[in-house]
């Protein structure tokens, strides 16, 4: 193709691309009071440019209070045109516009016109016009504020199609970009854009901050490059794409600036790339999910590539890189028995389990549990400070290991939901039985769809916290705290302690108020102080340490957690009613129990 643009024109056709890609604008005019406004535009609104020696129809629009209306007989209309931009001199305008554009009003409507150019200036490829439209109705003169703009050109113009870059690239994270330079054929009624050959590079850029890859031209005329960014601790501006046509330097050019970044690892989370297996959750909690784990095609490793880092302030995903993290992998390996410590040894990627379980010499399915925990550290450099850390459980369908805290199985006590207790000992299940209960027969325990029956798949013991013993059956009538110790039998492999159990028996506190005199005189230069049995009696003992709250009454008689009553000076003649709660904690035998009591304070002469 011959290409009729020149180099010096280059500039003006980039930096007018908006005009250039929309062609024709549709301007509307300012309104008077009246509410009057006047439109000028393009009958054939398909073409996006007009060419010399081919006339085009124009049409005038009249609006009232936002309604076309039709021109008033008695109205003056005149069409005028003028030009923008710097391609023909200010001094030589007046006799292009005379002697090559044409504007011909209709002689059957005064809003319709057309408009031909005869021809362009040598070595002037386009031309920005536009036409107005005046209308005189009653004396008051309406003008279309802009008109219509139109572009004029000889043969056509070339379009750089430059790629995003965000400023934020992450470090190490190749990113891929393509460019290309389009050619618009402008003819009479339609325009053709076809991509064109060009030489595409980047500039001088400091190697030590980002690396480019040039891929060469692709199928579709573009052009692709690799971009990596190295550093994130500096502002960068020296990344230029340069794109040259028919052999002239520099025709377009674009700088991409870089900008310094952190992203806190501590206000981010890590997870696996979702599908079907993976269950995310927002705490930093990863699962491989039993029903899913047991389908065809389930994956068996994770590979670093599978992880990610979202930055949840700033909303930026980074894929795993031992370029950018010191990543460590540790690897749970049971139970010390001794400590009652978790035991992790350290592990590496890939993460390799097997999600159904592996078989023993019987062909019974035992372990298919994974359980890693993970901890990224930013390296220095990589744009990511602070530490962030996962949990990442891979379930077995015949692992029981601790039902609570993975979410893959329950153990209830349907009968007893009334005794279920918060429980600040463990985060999991807990029961608060009343001695000789009779509702010990309720336990159901199930693993994702199974029902496991005590005997067959697992085994139940009640764990005294205390003592350590083991009972095979309910303990309703030995009061104490428990911890249900489930364990698998095969093919269910594991151990579950996730439920807890208290039995025990009611707290016999038992309490009464009291009344105390006190002369005005005892308080009058400072305060009382009286000891909880002064105002409490204990008419019966509870079980575990005693503390009380006070719940009402006048604010100058203050009640300490021990029990000490103060009443402060200045307290005036008269009897106050105190109310407090005293509770007794209870013990590993005895429930805690809250008993509301009311004591009185006399002040007297």
């Amino acid at each position: 193709m011959t290409c009729t643009i020149h180099k010096h024109i280059m500039a003006v056709i980039l930096a007018g691309a908006l005009f250039l890609i929309l062609g024709v604008g549709i301007q509307t005019a300012y309104a008077d009071e009246s509410g009057y406004t006047v439109d000028v535009s393009l009958v054939d609104n398909t073409v996006s440019e007009i060419l010399p020696g081919v006339p085009y129809n124009l049409k005038a629009e009249i609006n009232y209070n936002g309604k076309t209306v039709t021109l008033p007989a008695d109205a003056v209309c005149n069409w005028s045109a003028g030009l923008r931009g710097p391609e023909i001199p200010v001094e030589e305008q007046a006799d292009f516009l005379k002697n090559n554009v044409h504007l011909t009003k209709s002689p059957d409507d005064p809003c319709m016109a057309s408009i031909l150019v005869d021809k362009l200036p040598e070595n002037v490829p386009m031309i920005e016009l536009f036409v107005n439209f005046e209308v005189v109705i009653d004396g008051v003169s309406y003008i279309s504020e802009e008109g219509a703009t139109m572009l004029v050109m000889r043969d056509g113009f070339y379009e750089p199609v430059t790629p995003q870059i965000d400023p934020n690239i992450m470090v190490q994270e190749p990113v891929e970009v393509t460019a290309k330079v389009l050619y618009h054929k402008v003819s009479e009624r339609e325009d053709t854009v076809e991509p064109v050959e060009a030489d595409c590079s980047w500039g001088e850029y400091d190697d030590s901050i980002v690396k480019v890859e040039e891929k060469g031209r692709q199928s579709d005329g573009s052009y692709s490059f690799i971009i990596t960014r190295l550093r994130a601790d500096v502002d960068y501006d020296g990344l230029t794409l340069k794109m040259k046509v028919d052999g002239v330097d520099n025709t377009f050019g674009e700088s991409y600036p870089l900008y310094s970044y952190s992203h806190d690892l501590s206000n981010s989370s890590i997870g696996v790339t979702p599908n079907q297996y993976f269950s995310i959750f927002a705490d930093n909690w990863c699962i491989v999910d039993e029903v899913a784990a047991n389908k065809a095609g389930a994956p068996t490793s994770i590979a670093m590539s599978d992880m990610y880092v979202h930055a949840q302030k700033d909303t930026i995903t980074q894929s795993l890189s031992d370029k950018l993290f010191d990543v460590r992998v540790e690897k749970y390996i049971g139970n010390d028995g001794v400590s009652d410590e978790d035991v992790f040894d350290l592990s590496s990627f890939p993460l390799k389990f097997d999600p159904k379980g592996t078989k023993d010499k019987n062909g019974n399915r035992t372990d298919g549990t994974a359980f890693y925990y993970l901890t990224l550290t930013g390296k220095a450099g990589s744009g990511w400070t602070g530490t962030t850390d996962m949990y990442l459980f891979v379930c077995s369908k015949y692992s029981l290991f601790n039902f609570q805290d993975y979410f893959l199985g329950t153990v209830e006590f349907p009968s007893l939901k009334k005794y279920l207790k918060d429980w600040d000992k463990d985060p999991y299940m807990r029961y608060e039985v009343p001695k000789g209960n009779k509702a010990k027969k309720t336990l159901v325990v199930k693993l994702g769809n199974d029902k496991l029956t005590p005997g067959k798949q697992i085994t139940v013991k009640y764990r005294n916290d205390k003592t350590k013993k083991e009972y095979s059956s309910f303990p309703t009538n030995k009061p104490g705290e428990y911890t249900l110790v489930i364990t698998g039998k095969s093919p269910y492999y594991g151990k579950d302690t996730s439920t807890h159990l208290k039995i025990g028996m009611k707290n016999p506190l038992v309490v009464k108020g009291k009344t105390v005199k006190i002369k005005k005189k005892q308080i009058k230069k400072k305060a009382k102080t009286l000891k909880a049995k002064r105002v409490v009696k204990i008419k019966k003992k509870g079980k575990g340490k005693l503390t009380y709250k006070k719940l009402s009454g006048n604010k100058k008689i203050t009640v300490a957690s021990n029990g000490k009553v103060k009443v402060k000076k200045g307290l005036k003649k008269g009897t106050y009613k105190v109310k407090v709660s005293v509770t007794a904690a209870g013990n590993d035998q005895y429930f805690p129990i809250t008993k509301k009591v009311t004591f009185k304070i006399k002040v007297k002469k």
